[in-house]
């Protein structure tokens, strides 16, 4: 007779009497990624459930759980860590560079097929950004106004693209230019169309988590006639400190397709085009 299942928190099959499946990734920066999204759909676990989880040591995951408390993506508590859902400081560009990498890929890749030849279009800072920057086609004639170093090293190396860099204060947490410096030019320019990245969306708004990514984004907002949002589903399970503009000031929303219910209600209640978009490993 087959046993009966029993479905664990992970969402996994789990035989009546036996013990969970163990999970392994093959890389720290995953397994980490893979903790969070436990930590977040659970509220809670254990260091020692965790250990058990992913067949790792619990010093492991107590040194997994302190890379992810010091981005103030969780909070450590004693024996076990709870899930955090305001984002209070900047986290880490090479942190997220690492996070839900397959829809950030999947992302990137549909919108750079929206890229219109001859066009001017600017880049914001972010890494789903990042992914669109390094596969936008060559030979079309682009001009690229960007503040994100990462970006700006990958337009350079295309060909027949013209790369506009807005230097500033450099600030290397998050690999962009800010200030007065990076604002000044950028407030002379015109662009057809601008792909934005936002930290969090939440109660119907694009929000961050400082002042000179309000700024940067607000001004580059202003000299856009049109606006695509390139943001993972992650961004709607979060809220942050600071309100950048209301969702309705983007056309469109390019996500991944394991964007929730009430992610879908918020963009169709702010009157945004929503496209989602497949990726290996999605639902």
């Amino acid at each position: 007779m087959t046993p009966a299942l029993r479905v664990g928190d992970d969402g996994m099959g789990v035989a009546a009497g036996e013990s969970r499946p163990q999970l392994r990734y093959n890389s720290a920066p995953e397994r980490r990624e893979r903790i969070l999204d436990l930590v977040k759909g659970a509220g809670y676990s254990s260091v020692a459930e965790l250990g058990e989880r992913f067949a790792v040591s619990e010093m492991t995951v107590r040194r997994d759980l302190g890379k992810l408390e010091e981005q103030g993506l969780v909070r450590v508590v004693h024996g076990g860590v709870s899930a955090v859902t305001d984002l209070v400081a900047p986290v880490e560009f090479q942190f997220r560079s690492h996070q839900h990498m397959a829809a950030k890929r999947a992302i990137g890749a549909h919108a750079a097929t929206m890229v219109e030849s001859g066009s001017v279009i600017a880049l914001d800072a972010g890494t789903t950004v990042l992914e669109l920057a390094r596969r936008l086609p060559a030979g079309r004639n682009l001009t690229v106004v960007t503040h994100s170093l990462p970006a700006m090293n990958a337009v350079a190396r295309r060909e027949g693209t013209r790369l506009v860099g807005l230097a500033g204060t450099y600030e290397p947490e998050l690999q962009v230019f800010a200030g007065q410096l990076a604002l000044e030019p950028l407030s002379q320019l015109h662009v057809q169309t601008l792909f934005l990245a936002t930290s969090s969306i939440s109660e119907g708004a694009m929000r961050a988590t400082n002042s000179h990514e309000v700024e940067m984004k607000q001004a580059l907002l202003k000299v856009a006639d049109r606006v695509v949002l390139l943001a993972d589903s992650s961004k709607f399970e979060y809220s942050a400190l600071m309100m950048v503009a209301p969702l309705a000031a983007v056309a469109t929303l390019v996500t991944d397709e394991d964007i929730s219910a009430a992610g879908r209600y918020a963009v169709e209640q702010a009157g945004v085009e929503l496209v989602t978009v497949p990726f290996e490993g999605g639902n």
